[in-house]
């Protein structure tokens, strides 16, 4: 849930010269936590999700599952941690935090889960190919920006500790935050 922002973006990935431009935009420019083969593995399995035939919705119920089998010891131990400080932090509004972050996910998911199905028919590379083009500034403004709208329509102090709990791992400096 936490890391749907990041998720987000991970699902841009390609050929290994994408991979390697869309890791190094992730790691340089959204987020440190996720490593680079962290960032293909999961644009891998969501592009073979998408191109399975699963639904936006079924997607996002399997996210939490399919990054857990996706990225690495060390990725994942920096995940639960933060996790669990979130957990700790937000206190009561946890739960509406998530639904929040939720919602905002499925809205930002929902025309680039529009876009790339139509390239199933030419195979995931194609599908990675194009979500590649989310990989840019524009696109990861967009969903910081939701995030933090998001987040803060459930109380204004959630959105401090939440920047405060992810300020070591995403890099909200470069979107104004």
């Amino acid at each position: 849930m936490y890391i749907a922002a990041v998720v987000l973006l991970v699902v841009a990935a390609a050929n290994a010269q994408d991979v390697n431009s869309l890791a190094s935009y992730i790691n340089n420019y959204v987020s440190n936590m996720p490593t680079s083969n962290d960032i293909v593995n999961v644009a891998n399995a969501l592009a073979n999700q998408l191109c399975s035939g699963a639904t936006l919705q079924q997607i996002a119920d399997n996210l939490r599952q399919t990054v857990v089998n996706n990225v690495g010891g060390t990725t994942a131990a920096k995940g639960m941690a933060v996790g669990q400080q979130l957990h700790d932090d937000l206190g009561n509004d946890e739960s509406a935090v998530q639904n929040a972050v939720s919602n905002a996910g499925m809205n930002l998911a929902t025309p680039v889960y529009n876009d790339l199905v139509q390239y199933c028919s030419s195979g995931t590379a194609a599908v990675l190919s194009a979500a590649n083009n989310y990989a840019n500034q524009q696109y990861a403004q967009q969903v910081i920006d939701q995030m933090v709208q998001a987040v803060s329509s459930v109380n204004a102090n959630d959105w401090t500790i939440c920047r405060n709990d992810l300020a070591n791992y995403v890099f909200f400096s470069n979107y104004g935050y």
